[in-house]
């Protein structure tokens, strides 16, 4: 096992400890995660104001990203995703207790947001999926038939009757 020492604590430690550069992602950080984590905190407790602008910022990054890659879907769709769902997570199969919509194919990924890319899901595998490939997520954390069922979800096209 390959071990490396913290720059900041002294501390020789598993180089599983040790975030990888974004650049790259080949080499690692000088720092250790507790000690990049502790730094980390220590700042957001110094520098609370500048913490709220950054958040404000990243919310403001994310509509923008909305709004370029398809803008919105109607709540008559929205409906008609959650009844052919019975109502329940497309991904566990909880039943929903909000209005909680995940982009099957990540925004960053270049999904859109459109009937064919939504899934009701639950708060809780929306932020466990994040901004992960959908289809090797589903498959690691599920089965093939959660897989088959979410594909059935995203094909159903509603009868125009259906909005009238």
């Amino acid at each position: 096992m390959e071990l490396k020492t913290c720059t900041s604590c002294g501390k020789e430690l598993p180089i599983n400890e040790f975030h990888k550069k974004r650049k790259n992602g080949e080499e690692y950080r000088s720092e250790c995660k507790s000690c990049v984590t502790k730094h980390t905190n220590e700042w957001r407790v110094n520098n609370i104001d500048r913490e709220r602008e950054l958040n404000r910022l990243s919310a403001a990054r994310r509509r923008m990203r909305l709004a370029k890659n398809g803008g919105k879907i109607s709540m008559k769709e929205k409906r008609f995703l959650l009844c052919n769902c019975n109502y329940k997570c497309a991904y566990c199969g909880a039943k929903l207790s909000g209005l909680n919509f995940d982009h099957y194919a990540p925004i960053i990924s270049g999904g859109k947001t459109e009937l064919g890319n939504i899934v009701p899901c639950c708060t809780e595998c929306n932020r466990l999926k994040g901004s992960n490939d959908p289809e090797v997520w589903i498959l690691e954390k599920f089965d093939k038939e959660t897989l088959f069922r979410i594909r059935k979800v995203l094909n159903l096209r509603p009868l125009k009757f259906y909005f009238m």
